[in-house]
C-alpha cells in the first residue's frame, strides 16, 4: 500500500504539508477533537523521509511538524492518542468495553 506523500498541498490559508492536511481532514479528526493528546507519525524508506507531529487540547494547539529526512526502515503510519474520557464521564476503557469490542 503506498503511504501518503509529505509533498506540501495548497489550500485556503497557504501551504500545508500532505500529513498535516490529510489525517485531521478524515476519520482521525474526530479522534483528534477528543484527545488530550494526539500525535501523527507516518515514514516512507523509499523518499527516505519520516513526518511527525502532535495536537494537544482537543486538537486547539498544534506542535510544530518534525521531518527526518534519513529514514532507512519500513514505511509505517501510526496515530496514538489520548482521550479525553471525562467528556463522556468515564474514567477510562473498561472491561466491559473491551469485551463488547471483541
Amino acid at each position: 500500500m503506498q503511504r501518503v506523500s509529505r509533498e506540501r498541498l495548497h489550500r485556503e490559508g497557504g501551504w500545508v504539508l500532505a500529513p498535516t492536511f490529510f489525517f485531521p481532514s478524515y476519520g482521525a479528526k474526530l479522534c483528534n477533537v477528543f484527545s488530550k493528546k494526539f500525535t501523527v507519525e507516518t515514514a516512507n524508506k523509499k523518499k527516505g523521509k519520516k513526518f511527525k507531529q502532535t495536537w494537544t487540547e482537543n486538537m486547539t494547539k498544534a506542535g510544530d511538524h518534525k521531518i527526518k529526512t534519513d529514514f532507512k526502515g519500513s514505511d509505517y503510519t501510526r496515530i496514538t492518542f489520548q482521550p479525553e474520557f471525562n467528556r463522556f464521564h468515564m474514567a477510562g476503557i473498561s472491561a466491559r468495553f473491551f469485551k463488547f469490542r471483541t
